[in-house]
């Protein structure tokens, strides 16, 4: 996807029709992916329990410049096979991403950008150590799951912040928030679980290859550049 922040329009899974029962918001940086679902039917309802349909985060490689594949180390559906799709532009600028689903039906997703202001802050960070107690300094080494098979990752672009983690290995003790930047304050829109999780105002500013603390936690900040 060439989109640095996105919102998915439809979702058609063949013979089916086209239609979007989630909001959702995906940030795409150059080797690194944040994407959260919150189903619709879940904010009308009182009081709000906000409801995952899907939320998943790790790396990309393009195979082609149309075609990128994407790692899940964390997901709250547990799942860690390989995810892959086929993008096309369309004339009003939206993408059509196709490919497989897990159980070998195909399926047709809409993508649509949202706007990013030029010259934004954008950066990803990676959870490495789950205490200063337990190190000195954060790992840079761990690309997997940490120690006691916790994984949070967090990561901005412009106005936008998305944060997920999971206490263990198939998405248990999943947890997740959004958040927008209005009005020079930090508003958070959607929170799901119990983890303890970065919040975007606890995290100054950051160089790429860097070790940061952030709420007891050690991370490695895998990319930071301006938009």
């Amino acid at each position: 996807m060439s989109k640095l922040a996105a919102t998915r329009i439809s979702l058609q899974l063949p013979p089916g029709a086209p239609s979007e029962e989630t909001d959702t918001l995906v940030l795409t940086f150059r080797a690194h992916y944040i994407d959260l679902r919150v189903l619709r039917s879940s904010l009308s309802s009182s009081p709000q329990r906000v409801e995952v349909d899907e939320g998943f985060a790790g790396t990309l490689t393009h195979a082609s410049p149309a075609h990128t594949r994407w790692t899940h180390v964390v997901d709250s559906n547990g799942s860690d096979k390989l995810d892959e799709g086929t993008f096309t532009l369309l004339p009003n600028g939206d993408e059509v991403e196709e490919g497989l689903t897990e159980a070998g039906g195909t399926y047709r997703e809409v993508w649509r950008q949202v706007p990013v202001e030029a010259g934004a802050p954008a950066w990803f960070l990676e959870s490495t150590s789950p205490s200063p107690s337990t190190s000195s300094s954060p790992s840079t080494k761990d690309t997997r799951m940490g120690e006691g098979g916790e994984k949070v990752f967090a990561a901005r672009m412009g106005l936008y912040y998305l944060t997920m983690g999971q206490t263990g290995a198939r998405g248990r003790g999943y947890s997740a928030q959004r958040w927008q930047l209005e009005g020079g304050a930090w508003r958070r829109v959607y929170k799901v679980g119990g983890m303890r999780l970065p919040e975007p105002s606890e995290v100054g500013e950051v160089r790429e290859g860097e070790e940061v603390w952030v709420g007891g936690r050690g991370y490695v900040v895998r990319e930071a550049y301006a938009i």
